[in-house]
This record gives C-alpha cells, sequence and structure tokens, in this order.
C-alpha cells in the first residue's frame, strides 16, 4: 500500500487492498463487491430527529453516478448512512469505498485542508463531511470509531 494511502488509515496492512486478484476484479465490475477497501464510520446522535432531516437533504448529491464524474475523488464511493437497530439509542454508521488509494488520499486531503481549486462535487462531498463532523461533536468524540474493512479477494504479497 502506498505511504499516502497507509497514513490516511492508520494502520498497517501487510498488503495493498486495492491490488485484486482476478475473481476480486470480476466481483468489483460486476458490483457484488462494493469497493476493495471500505471505512466505516459508527458515532452516536443525540439529536436523531433533527439529523434525520440533515440527512435526507444531503446525501442525495452524494450518488455515485454525480461523484464518479469529479476527477480528483470520483473513485470514491458514499455507502450510505444507517441506523443501527441492535444498538439502544441513536448508533449510526457511515461507510464510504474507494476504489484507489489515490481516492483515498484526495478524501483526505479535502477534508483536513480544501484546496481553492475544489469543484462544486468536492465542495458538497466536504460540506456533508463538516454538517457530520457538527452532529459527532455534540455526542463527543469518545462515541466514534472508525473501522477499515477489506475483501478477502485481495492479493497479498
Amino acid at each position: 500500500m502506498n505511504t499516502a494511502a497507509r497514513n490516511v488509515l492508520d494502520t498497517d496492512l501487510p498488503y495493498d487492498p486495492f491490488t485484486l486478484d482476478n475473481h476480486a476484479q470480476a466481483l468489483l465490475e460486476r458490483g457484488v463487491m462494493l469497493a476493495p477497501l471500505i471505512v466505516r464510520w459508527q458515532y452516536r446522535i443525540k439529536r436523531v430527529d433533527a439529523f434525520r432531516a440533515w440527512l435526507a437533504m444531503k446525501e442525495i448529491v452524494l450518488a455515485e453516478r454525480r461523484i464518479s464524474l469529479d476527477p480528483r475523488i470520483g473513485a470514491v464511493r458514499y455507502l450510505g448512512t444507517y441506523q443501527v437497530t441492535s444498538a439502544a439509542g441513536g448508533i449510526w454508521q457511515t461507510m464510504w469505498g474507494y476504489r484507489t488509494a489515490e481516492a483515498m488520499s484526495a478524501m483526505h486531503e479535502l477534508c483536513t485542508s480544501p484546496a481553492p481549486s475544489t469543484t462544486i462535487i468536492q465542495m458538497e462531498l466536504l460540506d456533508f463531511v463538516r454538517g457530520l463532523k457538527g452532529f459527532l461533536a455534540e455526542a463527543g468524540s469518545e462515541h466514534f470509531a472508525q473501522d477499515v474493512l477489506v475483501p478477502g479477494h485481495t492479493v497479498q504479497a
């Protein structure tokens, strides 16, 4: 895995999850596999009704067919935000799929230090992440967790 992607994930995978074997590549192309790498955020929301209303207005602009048009973040895929029904209270998960390490690094850069030449699609993604972070801050960072998911069909060096 390239250094930039490793730094973004803060993990030390012994292989590059973006290097897929033929079977995994076929699964990805047919839409069976969501992405070579998925990042899942789990968090608590205090104001659930306000969050639902905000989410209903914001997530529509993150459609894959729209984001895929952006030259910088086109390989980022918003996989949705879901309420965890087995947990008491307002536990939610948001998932992001990355088809390339470069896209993952680009999203990280966009969310930490947006460039002056940010496109409309990038601004909308950034607006979504900032809004989500606002809701997360209300509950406190101790209620946030991140998991990195990789498929079983990556080529391991």
